[in-house]
């Protein structure tokens, strides 16, 4: 997957040249603190309670629920590892979704758990916000 990330990343800079920067951007759920530790995606193993990890977006999809929820999917790499993040919205937030793109750097915060589709981890965001690009 990290393989993935890495060539979704060049293809990324070649369309987007001047994206990632995070400036303007929205938060979607809650500030961040920045005295809270970020964990390498490399040191996700197992299922987790609370996590904050920072990286680069190099996938986005959104989906449109039966509910009339959209989910905000996101893969993510700090270039240690890469992860999916997901996030339901809660009302007034699907118009944050299109807030982040592909070549956007965030840091997120959630709970890592086994998906039930795909059968590999995945961080269920409860905040996404956008970070200055490393």
């Amino acid at each position: 997957m990290v393989k993935k990330a890495n060539e979704a990343i060049k293809e990324n800079a070649k369309a987007h040249p001047k994206r990632g920067n995070g400036g303007g951007k929205s938060t979607i759920g809650r500030r961040i603190k920045d005295d809270l530790p970020v964990m390498k995606m490399e040191e996700i193993v197992e299922e987790e309670r609370s996590v904050v990890v920072s990286g680069y977006v190099f996938n986005k999809e959104i989906r449109s629920l039966r509910s009339g929820r959209q989910l905000l999917m996101l893969k993510i790499t700090d270039y240690t590892s890469s992860i999916q993040v997901k996030k339901f919205s809660n009302k007034g937030e699907e118009a944050l979704f299109e807030g982040v793109n592909e070549g956007d750097w965030v840091k997120v915060r959630g709970s890592v758990q086994e998906d039930n589709y795909s059968h590999e981890l995945t961080l269920n965001a409860y905040d996404i916000n956008p970070i200055k690009k490393r």
